[in-house]
This record gives C-alpha cells, structure tokens and sequence, in this order.
C-alpha cells in the first residue's frame, strides 16, 4: 500500500467531505462552539463553495476560513473573553501561500479531487487558462505528490496535484488579464510546434481553453502562449480574441441548445465538466460557460439561480432551454436532485448518462426515457433571469475581470 505523505495526511484531516459538520465537532471544546457553529452554517452553508475548519498551528487553535463574512463575524466572536482561538482568512492569512495565492489552470482540463489523493473521488474539472485561488499548499516539493487546495472561478473547492496550474502572484495574474488573450472555440484541438498541420504537438486543447497572444501571425496559425509558458502556434478558424468573446453573452434557448448538441456522445464521467467527459451539471455549466456565463457547478446549485418553472401539472409549461431537474421528493417535502437535463423542445431533452444523448419525456417516442419522466420534480429557465451573485456573464465574474 503506498505511504502517504505528510502533506497528504494533514490535508487528509481536512477533508471537503468533512467541511459541513467538522468544525462544529472540531470546535466541541472551546468555550465559544455554538457561537463558531452558527457563524459557519449562517455564512458557510455550503461546505463546496466555502472552507471553514478548525486547524492547529504553531500550538494555537485556528479557525480557517474562506468566507471574508464568515472572517469578519469570527474576528467579533474572538474579541471576547477566553474565545481560545484566532480567526484566519484563506489564503491571505495562510504562510503556506505566500504572495502566490492565485493560478492558472496549465492543462486542457485538470481533475479536481474532494480529498487529497489519487482514487479519491473528483469533485469537478477546470479548463486551461482558468484563474484559480490557491488556499492551501506545501511549503515545497518535498513530499511525495504535494497537493494544493483551489477554488474555481465556479466557487468549488477541491484538490489538485502540482503542477496542474501555474501558481502566480495577484499582479501577475493582472498582468495575464491585460495581456492579449484568445479562447479556443473548436470542440479540441491541438497547439502545434511551428505554424503547419503536421507539426510537433505542445499541448492539446478543448472548448474554452484561454492562453496569451503573443502578437505574430502566420501560414493561419496564431503564435500563443500557454499558462505555463509553452510557446506554440494556435489555427486562427479555431480561436477569437477573448475580450470580443466574452462580450457576447445573451443567453437564449437556440444557443444553449445549439452549443449542448455540440457534445453529442461525449462520455460520462461523474465530475466531468469539459468536452473530454462530462456528468449531468457538468454539460449544463459547461454549455453556460461556452455561452459567456458562469454558474454553479452541481444540480442541486444549479436549482438556486432561475425562474422556476411549474411542472405541478406535468410538462406543459416546459419551453426549450429549460434546465429539468430530476428526483424524488423526501418525506419532508425537500427535494432529492439525482439528475439534470436540458430540454430541446418537441418533449425532448439532451442529458449526460453514459454519454451525452437526447431522449423524450413522450411514452409514445422511440427514445422515451420512462424513468426520468416519472422522476420530474422541477425545472428552471435561465433565458431571461436576473443575474445574482452565481449567475452572471464571465466579464463580470470576480476571476476574470
């Protein structure tokens, strides 16, 4: 059995399957446990989008945090009397960070895992050129297979092994945004060695892939700059400018729709969310961020943002475009969200299981899926919502702008 390193045995203890209910068990014995509790599930109701965890450093207790509000109101609790610990917000108050608290994603799409280790099951995926948070990491290489803990531009937080992005200081990532940028706008891909088709491969490429324009043009190639610095030539039909790109965010029913198809067959893979593999949410946030928009990665996320649809009375205020969630309702009237599909119009919708297909909520059509029109309990239509804090173009996503 292969020996876990220190890094990973420390990181192991924090664990995103633990963040919801570790820190209220972590906290049992300081003075101030209750206090601590309701401050993380007031603030930090979401263990994915949000660290909160008691830690031991230097011998003190430290209740780490990357919620600023969640920060804020345990810097107040620690003003009193005996509190026992300090607060400390992620990563501006980690020293395992430093400066370089932010990364690009270095590869056409990284595998980002809920634990810190190998079989370890993936939570999401995140694209080349993505800027990324970096919250936890070893000091140095040191240890065997160092991970780092990041947030996505998505909000979720996983785990990566190094060398997936390049980490880098806030004013190098500035400096990145300002540069001359394209994004890869073909399903893959490959960035060549020299300017012609039958070249040296430097790195492969998918849908959404962002990488710097170093300003020459030739043979239809564009000379580019990937995130960890390799130098290659781009096919110039397979790219556009980024800051042109991201401007173009209406969201209508035709292009999700249209861009959806595009990954027709593409194969399932549970944390998916790139045109390598994709799960169920995984093709919906996917096809929004190929529309300019960014949004919550998981199903029973994606049901936050939206308008509801009523589907009390079956299918028939369904229009195309519509987000179809699908379930069981609890004994206590809560939801139970297994699955997401998008409907296409003509009682169809495309969804990833499997691969991606389309199939019909019509008992009369050949591709009628029985089981997931009996497991309807909700919709919601994006086209035409008001945009919020998890929901908006990529131009004004905190990460990109």
């Amino acid at each position: 059995m292969k020996k876990l390193t220190r890094f990973q045995l420390t990181m192991m203890s924090i664990c995103l399957m633990s963040l919801l209910f570790g820190a209220a068990r972590a906290c049992a014995e300081l003075k101030y446990a209750d206090e601590i509790k309701k401050i993380q599930e007031t603030y930090v109701p979401d263990s994915r989008l949000n660290l909160f965890q008691e830690r031991q450093e230097d011998g003190k207790t430290v209740i780490a945090t990357s919620c600023k509000a969640a920060y804020d109101a345990l810097v107040e609790l620690a003003k009193k009397p005996d509190a026992g610990f300090t607060p400390a917000l992620y990563p501006e108050q980690n020293p395992r960070v430093g400066e370089k608290c932010w990364g690009l994603v270095a590869q056409s799409a990284i595998f980002i895992r809920n634990e810190p280790d190998h079989p370890a099951e993936m939570g999401t995926q995140s694209l080349m050129g993505m800027p990324v948070r970096v919250l936890d990491a070893p000091k140095d290489l040191s240890d065997d297979d160092p991970w780092i803990l990041i947030q996505n531009q998505d909000g979720y937080l996983g785990f990566i092994t190094y060398g997936g992005i390049a980490r880098m200081t806030k004013e190098e990532l500035d400096a990145w945004k300002k540069a001359p940028r394209l994004v890869w706008t073909r399903i893959h891909g490959l960035i060549l060695a020299e300017p012609k088709r039958n070249a040296a491969i430097v790195s492969d490429v998918c849908a959404g892939n962002v990488f710097v324009y170093l300003g020459e043009e030739k043979d239809g190639f564009y000379k580019v700059q990937l995130p960890a610095g390799q130098v290659g030539w781009a096919h110039k039909r397979a790219c556009e400018f980024f800051d042109k790109w991201v401007q173009d965010c209406e969201l209508t029913p035709e292009r999700i729709i249209a861009t959806a198809k595009q990954f027709m067959n593409v194969p399932y893979l549970w944390g998916g969310t790139s045109a390598h593999a994709l799960d169920c949410s995984g093709l919906v946030s996917y096809t929004l961020f190929l529309n300019r928009i960014t949004a919550l990665r998981d199903v029973s996320q994606q049901v936050r943002d939206g308008i509801e649809v009523d589907v009390s009375n079956g299918i028939e205020n369904i229009q195309p475009g519509d987000f179809l969630i699908f379930g069981s309702r609890r004994k206590d009237g809560s939801l139970s969200m297994r699955h997401i599909g998008i409907a296409i119009g003509n009682n169809e919708f495309i969804h990833a299981a499997t691969n991606v297909h389309i199939s019909s909520l019509d008992p009369n059509a050949e591709n009628y899926d029985g089981r997931n029109r009996a497991a309807l309990i909700k919709a919601v239509r994006y086209c035409g919502a008001p945009y919020s804090e998890t929901y908006k173009p990529v131009k004004d996503n905190p990460f990109y702008k």
